[in-house]
């Protein structure tokens, strides 16, 4: 299994219809790096990259 450690930026994500509280605690989630450690993600990948 390829471990890909890329920062996610809030900005890849639609943010319309979304409260500022909601945006607000999105972004500290994604930052909290034992959050983010704790789960597992899925993508997709052509060889190394994400697609």
């Amino acid at each position: 299994m390829v471990k890909y450690k890329k920062k996610i930026h809030p900005t890849q994500y639609s943010l319309k219809g979304k409260s500022n509280e909601g945006i607000k605690e999105f972004k500290n989630l994604i930052d909290d790096n034992n959050w983010v450690n704790e789960r597992v993600f899925y993508g997709a990948f052509n060889e190394d990259n994400l697609l």
